[in-house]
């Protein structure tokens, strides 16, 4: 279905590009035009079955899908994990109105910001800069005149013996990073197939995946950039995530 809904924002966007009849044509953005180039990439190099580099090919639904265990709540008011914490949630404590300003943000782990903490293992392997960021040898995302991308790199980990079908794109995972204490800047939107926030793919038992978070910076910021710091925001909740 959630792809069904891609294809059609592609479709319609189309239509209103090339739709004639006298209608006025629609003006787009050169944001709007980026991502629906992104979006087209996105459709054909993913099911095309004779290009397996870079993106996912398309593969079948498993028949039995994870189970979604709910989150147990101790009788003290305090929060607590289900034995099977697979639901793409993460990890969030109560709070009383007012402390949301005062008290810090609560700590995750890059599994857990991602909804699979007790099958997966994610880990950071530093970051880099470039101009220009390629998926495999189809798809590619250049930066505006006078920015660079900083590029953070994953492994995702299947700890279990079993394959994990992982479906992260509409689960709605917002990360920002920031160097040095400066603001936080979100990542950069785009329809790359390896996004940590909205990965999908399946991950056969024991083996590993490797994932990026893209975050655009000026150049001159870049000349000073050292380790960044990661946060996160999901439904309406923030997270410091460790690294």
């Amino acid at each position: 279905m959630k792809k069904g809904i891609r294809l059609l924002a592609v479709l319609a966007a189309a239509f209103f590009l090339l739709g004639g009849c006298g209608t006025q044509l629609y003006e787009m953005t050169k944001e709007e035009e980026e991502l629906v180039v992104q979006a087209a990439a996105y459709m054909l190099s993913k099911y095309n079955i004779y290009q397996k580099d870079g993106m996912n090919s398309a593969q079948p639904k498993e028949e039995e899908e994870i189970a979604v265990p709910e989150s147990t709540q101790p009788e003290d008011g305090g929060t607590q994990d289900a034995s099977g914490s697979e639901s793409g949630q993460p990890v969030s404590g109560e709070e009383s109105p007012g402390e949301s300003d005062t008290k810090p943000l609560q700590e995750i782990s890059l599994a857990e910001a991602i909804g699979y903490k007790d099958s997966l293992s994610v880990s950071y392997d530093g970051f880099s800069l470039m101009d220009i960021y390629r998926e495999g040898s189809f798809f590619s995302l250049s930066a505006e005149r006078g920015n660079t991308f900083a590029v953070m790199k994953f492994t995702i980990h299947n700890r279990t013996d079993k394959d994990i079908e992982i479906d992260n794109f509409d689960k709605g995972y917002a990360f920002y990073c920031s160097f040095e204490g400066a603001q936080r800047i979100p990542e950069k939107e785009s329809f790359i197939a390896d996004s940590l926030a909205s990965f999908e793919g399946k991950i056969a038992a024991g083996e590993s995946a490797g994932a990026v978070l893209i975050f655009e910076i000026s150049k001159e910021q870049a000349e000073l950039v050292s380790e960044p710091s990661l946060s996160m925001e999901h439904n309406g909740t923030d997270y410091s995530v460790t690294l």
